[in-house]
């Protein structure tokens, strides 16, 4: 669904993924592939990032709907948050996560998928099977654009930058974005 809003005068049109159902937003996208995959095989899903990552939240609900352990490698947490849970690390508890705190995160969680047989995910769902669900809202946006005439101009945040890239290969709009982790290099760094 695309609405259409006012702000200061000027008219934009929001995407709005965060109405596509209980799994929503570009971690939705994201795992668009996982989702249809067959994961029968599979019994755990392992990733890596910060405390309060929406892709820790959106894999906790994954695997609580596949019905998958899910283990989460941070390389700090507060005691703050350790004692009194809040936000996305709270409710990703909620849903099963099993977290570690380790200084070397990624090789860690490389290694705890293996030794589980476990699926990896890469931090941010940063990688080649995200693509699928760029393509689907790709095709959204370009049958929306083509029926109401209208070309406009794509604007996402990034951490990773992965919905960016994948959005800007499938549409021939043209898609800007800004980093919210980190600075423009960081940003650049993950891209390339």
């Amino acid at each position: 669904m695309i609405d259409k809003i006012r702000l200061r005068g000027r008219e934009f049109w929001l995407l709005r993924d965060d109405l596509l159902g209980e799994f929503n937003g570009n971690k939705a996208r994201k795992l668009e592939y996982f989702l249809k995959a067959d994961l029968s095989g599979i019994k755990a899903i392992v990733s890596h990032g910060s405390s309060q990552s929406n892709a820790m939240y959106s894999l906790s609900l994954f695997a609580k709907l596949k019905g998958l352990k899910f283990y989460y490698v941070v390389s700090h947490l507060s005691s703050n948050l350790e004692q009194d849970p809040v936000g996305n690390f709270k409710f990703a508890l909620e849903n099963g996560m099993e977290i570690f705190v380790k200084e070397e995160r990624e090789k860690f969680a490389k290694e705890l998928a293996k030794s589980k047989n476990a699926l990896f995910i890469n931090e941010g769902v940063a990688q080649s099977e995200a693509e699928l669900g760029f393509i689907t809202q790709a095709n959204e946006i370009n049958e929306w654009s083509k029926k109401s005439g209208i070309r406009p101009d794509i604007f996402l945040p990034s951490g990773t930058g992965t919905s960016a890239c994948y959005l800007a290969k499938h549409t021939d709009l043209r898609v800007f974005t800004a980093p919210c982790v980190g600075d423009s290099d960081y940003l650049k760094k993950q891209i390339y």
